[in-house]
């Protein structure tokens, strides 16, 4: 016959604490080979390895979320219009005849391009959008340049008629355009 003292010492932790009455024991199925069993006292830590796991689960939240809004800042999304407009912008200053026509001398433009650059509409997307730092933090405070008109916006107009649509901002396809016919290799094609 063993002791009290030998028999509680080969037992786990969590039986030596006494606070558990005796229950007759159940056997449990037989596990699949090269499995383990866990032992009893293992489920009263279940609660803090959940709070580990939740824990851990709001963190790689947090690194997304800050992912997302670093990318934003990078590609200058943070800063795009998101809103759809209401109506015609700038409909007093370019009529709906002259937007059609500069829808148009972009599509002209955007054919060239292809052609002899090999430059698809999105590849010309994002020259359009690209923007220096100073002019981003710039607008980032709320100043706009002399046009107006966002480089975001411009790209959004190019979207627009290379879908086959007439954007909505005339302005910024009027600026969209002008920046168009500056280029070296539209020079003088339309």
């Amino acid at each position: 016959m063993q002791s009290a003292l030998s028999r509680s010492a080969r037992a786990p932790a969590c039986a030596r604490r006494g606070a558990r009455q005796q229950q007759p024991q159940r056997r449990a199925p037989p596990l699949p080979a090269g499995a383990r069993r866990r032992p009893a006292c293992a489920a009263s830590g279940g609660d803090a390895a959940a709070a580990a796991a939740k824990k851990e689960e709001d963190l790689e939240a947090m690194v997304e979320r800050f992912m997302q809004q670093q990318a934003e800042k990078e590609s200058g999304a943070a800063f795009a219009r998101t809103l759809e407009l209401p109506g015609v912008v700038g409909s007093d200053l370019v009529a709906d005849e002259d937007a059609k026509a500069l829808c148009r001398e972009v599509v002209a433009y955007l054919r060239t391009l292809k052609t002899t650059r090999d430059m698809s509409a999105a590849e010309t997307k994002l020259t359009v959008a690209i923007e220096s730092p100073e002019a981003r933090e710039a607008r980032k405070m709320g100043v706009e340049d002399s046009r107006g008109v966002s480089r975001d916006e411009m790209a959004a107009a190019l979207d627009d008629v290379s879908s086959g649509r007439i954007p909505k901002d005339r302005l910024a396809l009027k600026c969209l355009v002008e920046e168009m016919r500056t280029w070296p290799d539209l020079a003088g094609t339309v």
